[in-house]
């Protein structure tokens, strides 16, 4: 395989350097997050980057797991995924996370209906494994039991690392923007309503997924876990953790993570003038060893006015949880930029899986 069938990359290091060409020309744009220069990786053309890599001709290096064929640059209003991967959409902004919640309505939300469903914008999520004892002691006495607790601390490094049948996601709401989420919505002079509804779209929810035979992740409303922390949820921090300098301050990067393999993958956060490079936000990786060192391939690509907020690796490697923050964003009901996911209007959460069960990464 020629690096022209491969599809086109460049390395990490070449994209720093462009950048930082360009920060006396762009000035304010200085402080801009290292993730962000991925941005326009792709921009090269496919000769720049033959003649750049002459060493790729003949395929991906043998020695790491990152064998998927690149996508292209896309400014699609779908979310785009390297072949022979499937994109489930697991839970979207509105979504009941309880059986006696009412369902989602555009022209009816309100903050009571908003308390009980799936928040706005999907930020920083992660995932735990949910095993069976644990599920049995909640349907016994409604909560786990001191002793399951113990056994799933004990033995969750073997429990991540397997494959689990059920898990727990837990995704942040990080904002919300009225202009996207009510039709005819003044920034000036919100209703009571809206404000209340919009701080009740705030926070996180803890929602319970399943994996399917087929291998497709879906959300499962009767979970005992499901449950809403919303931007008027009290919470009091108490025993040891209270006051402790550890729970102050925010130390877990939300927009990169490492397979087993050691390759680092990126979400690009939000890149600027995403419009100007004509592409959306996206997934890439970057093996940190052997010959492809440092050279980028985009995996995912999202939908217009959307940034891929956070993603999450599954413990057997074979599911990566991907956060589609605001599509659209800003640019009003009336006339959204996207209607993903469901064609009618911008709904802000994913789960990437390879389509054989495969380790995300391989062909």
């Amino acid at each position: 395989m020629t690096v022209e069938e491969r599809g086109s990359g460049e390395y990490f290091g070449d994209v720093m350097a462009r950048r930082m060409e360009r920060r006396d020309f762009l000035k304010g744009a200085g402080a801009i997050g290292a993730t962000l220069v991925v941005a326009p990786a792709f921009a090269a053309t496919r000769a720049d980057t033959n003649a750049a890599s002459p060493q790729f001709v003949g395929g991906a290096d043998p020695g790491t797991r990152i064998q998927f064929q690149p996508i292209a640059p896309a400014f699609d209003d779908v979310v785009e995924v390297a072949e022979n991967y499937d994109v489930d959409v697991v839970i979207r902004w509105g979504d009941p996370i309880h059986p006696d919640a009412e369902p989602f309505d555009l022209m009816q939300q309100s903050a009571s209906r908003q308390e009980k469903q799936f928040g706005f914008n999907c930020d920083f999520l992660t995932s735990m494994p949910l095993p069976g004892f644990v599920e049995s002691a909640v349907a016994r006495s409604g909560r786990p039991t001191s002793f399951a607790l113990f056994l799933l601390g004990f033995q969750f490094a073997n429990l991540w690392r397997r494959s689990s049948r059920r898990m727990l996601l837990w995704v942040n709401h990080e904002y919300t923007t009225g202009v996207d989420m009510f039709p005819g919505y003044s920034g000036s002079m919100p209703t009571e309503e809206q404000a209340r509804t919009e701080f009740a779209a705030h926070g996180g929810s803890v929602v319970g997924i399943v994996r399917g035979d087929d291998r497709s992740w879906s959300f499962d409303i009767d979970s005992p876990f499901n449950r809403r922390i919303t931007g008027t949820t009290r919470i009091r921090l108490g025993g040891p953790l209270a006051g402790n300098d550890l729970v102050k301050t925010s130390a877990d990067p939300d927009n990169l993570d490492f397979d087993d393999a050691g390759n680092l993958w990126i979400a690009t956060d939000g890149q600027p003038n995403a419009r100007e490079f004509g592409q959306n936000d996206g997934v890439f990786a970057v093996p940190t060893e052997g010959r492809d060192r440092s050279f980028l391939r985009q995996f995912l690509s999202a939908v217009p006015s959307a940034e891929v907020a956070s993603l999450k690796f599954t413990g057997d490697q074979k599911t990566l949880f991907v956060s589609i923050q605001h599509p659209a964003e800003g640019t009003g009901l009336a006339n959204p930029s996207s209607t993903w996911p469901d064609g009618e209007f911008p709904r802000p959460s994913i789960a990437v899986r390879h389509r054989n069960g495969k380790k995300i990464g391989s062909l």
